[in-house]
């Protein structure tokens, strides 16, 4: 009988959603609840992992409901959206609604 290794084989990859969700989990640092994506090395580790940029994958992950991604000096925070509470997100998203009626309300030239 033959002992299954629980790792799988080095050339397979996990995919993009949970080398993400790993990430935030190891490199925050608590109190916080997401990580900057320059400043905790990310960006680096995804492309020592997946070859790739990260940006496309973040971006579709936050179109997805999955991350929440703010702008930060630097970079972007990025955070998993089921750490941010109600409170938070309603927060987030007045803020760009206030935005955006600034931004609709500007006559153009």
């Amino acid at each position: 009988m033959s002992r299954k290794s629980s790792k799988p084989p080095a050339d397979v990859k996990m995919p993009h959603k949970e080398f993400v969700e790993r990430s935030i989990k190891a490199l925050r640092e608590p109190p916080h609840k997401g990580i900057h994506v320059v400043f905790s090395n990310f960006n680096e580790a995804f492309r020592q992992y997946f070859g790739e940029e990260p940006r496309p994958i973040v971006d579709k992950l936050v179109t997805e409901g999955f991350l929440i991604s703010r702008p930060a000096k630097g970079g972007a925070i990025i955070m998993l959206a089921s750490d941010v509470g109600t409170k938070e997100k309603a927060k987030i998203n007045a803020d760009a609604s206030a935005a955006l009626a600034k931004i609709l309300s500007q006559s153009s030239n």
